[in-house]
């Protein structure tokens, strides 16, 4: 697995990304959220 930095922050935006798009999949959705979801 490549651990250069460039390979990290690629890999953090793509998680950052998939979250808020979730994120605004939920906040979007009328469904009170149950969970406490961390992000």
């Amino acid at each position: 697995m490549d651990t250069t930095p460039v390979a990290i922050l690629i890999y953090f935006h793509m998680i950052t990304k998939q979250c808020l798009r979730a994120r605004k999949i939920l906040s979007n959705s009328r469904i009170p959220e149950p969970f406490g979801i961390p992000f």
